[in-house]
């Protein structure tokens, strides 16, 4: 009877061993459609991705467009380790050095300090994401950057490694910027975001879907492997950080006409507009608006949080200055290449047609993506371009707004001039 029992009670916590270990192995689950790599909470401990954000650094430097960027910028960051207490950029029209607490600058230097928050959905990390307002710029000007981080249980504090750059916009010369590169960071698309750097754009733009997620918080290491390779490709051959003017797409949140819950980074990760500081990142706009020189860039949200007509009056306020040359982005084409046509996505491709397509008679060019076909069609004077195939890159000229198409890893000859 006795050794019934003992018997009895050994099954029982043999079960409950091997429950509690099962439950670890899958807890916390990154399971979504195009994940990098799909992981659990014990697979992320016992093989350390190399490209995770390190204990106790900054990690996931990176620039976002601005509404006005020949004066401001957007400098974003992460930070992985104990309590932040606070953070700081420090810009500088020359290059300056940080040696621990000792800063060596030939020139000005300029402190901007930084709102940080802790992003709750890395459940495995201490994890911050900080971004800082950078204002009262020279236009056509380079400046030098880097972040520092006050935290506690620091004997002294932690700063980027070297010097980051970025140049705002010229007030009256042209520009190049690039449209479709890093919507994935396979050996195809390493070599368009190679071909792009070397024409030294201003910005690159990207129309949604940036990480193939689904907005998954188990996710984040696609992320961090995401910003890792950004910085590695898309820094130009000159050394210019390239920032980042982007649109949401469905893949941030799962689906369209999605609860801004669901959407576990993209809403945090790319602030477009200065001032957001007292604003919930979870409430930050999906549609707004970008002014450099004489060019408009509109970037609106094609029912992932936003719905279409919530976006009409924005639009047509936008497109009124008939003196502007205006450029709209975003992520679903009016025109589905396939799909149901009861789908969500043909609905919210029907809705564009109908309330979006008649006001787009004002913009010189439109860059669709999602599962846009690689190429391009004019209705009435509008130039809609297609990069949601991922097989092919757009570089702009705002000489002659003129579109380069880089394709197979090369220019491809085909350009197209959009001057009326």
């Amino acid at each position: 009877m006795l050794k019934r029992k003992i018997f009895s009670l050994m099954f029982i916590c043999f079960i409950c061993i091997i429950s509690t270990l099962l439950s670890i192995s899958i807890c916390n689950p990154c399971l979504a459609n195009a994940t990098r790599s799909m992981s659990t909470s014990l697979t992320r401990f016992m093989v350390r991705d190399e490209y995770r954000c390190v204990y106790q650094t900054i990690c996931c430097m990176y620039l976002t467009v601005p509404q006005d960027m020949t004066t401001t910028m957007i400098v974003n960051y992460q930070y992985n380790g104990p309590s932040l207490i606070s953070s700081t950029v420090i810009v500088s029209a020359n290059p300056f050095y940080i040696d621990g607490e000792l800063l060596i600058a030939d020139g000005a230097v300029y402190y901007y300090n930084s709102k940080c928050f802790v992003v709750h959905q890395i459940k495995e990390d201490n994890r911050y994401q900080c971004w800082s307002d950078i204002t009262g710029l020279t236009p056509g000007t380079t400046y030098f950057y880097a972040s520092i981080v006050t935290a506690s249980d620091f004997q002294r504090n932690v700063s980027t490694h070297h010097n980051y750059k970025f140049r705002t916009a010229p007030t009256n010369d042209s520009f190049t910027f690039v449209s479709g590169v890093g919507r994935q960071w396979n050996e195809p698309a390493i070599s368009l975001a190679d071909l792009a750097t070397a024409t030294e754009p201003l910005f690159a733009m990207i129309g949604g879907d940036i990480i193939m997620n689904d907005g998954n918080g188990n996710c984040f290491l696609d992320w961090d492997y995401w910003f890792a390779m950004w910085h590695k490709h898309m820094t130009t051959p000159l050394g210019y950080t390239i920032p980042l003017l982007t649109s949401i797409g469905e893949r941030e949140a799962g689906t369209f006409g999605a609860p801004r819950e669901w959407d576990s980074f993209y809403l945090h990760y790319f602030p477009h507009q200065i001032g957001l500081q007292d604003i919930n990142p979870q409430h930050r706009p999906t549609h707004h608006a970008h002014s450099i020189n004489n060019l408009n860039i509109l970037a609106l949200d094609t029912n992932v949080h936003t719905s279409i007509s919530d976006q009409v009056d924005f639009i047509k306020s936008q497109l009124s200055t008939k003196t502007t040359k205006h450029i709209v982005l975003y992520d679903l084409p009016m025109a589905m290449p396939h799909g149901s046509h009861n789908s969500i996505e043909w609905l919210t491709s029907n809705q564009m047609k109908e309330q979006w397509l008649p006001l787009m008679t004002d913009a010189r060019m439109v860059f669709e993506n999602h599962e846009s076909p690689s190429d391009y069609q004019q209705i009435n004077k509008t130039f809609y371009f297609g990069t949601g195939v991922g097989d092919t890159a757009l570089i702009v000229d705002t000489k002659d707004y003129c579109v380069k198409f880089l394709r197979n890893r090369e220019i491809h000859p085909k350009i197209i001039c959009t001057t009326p």
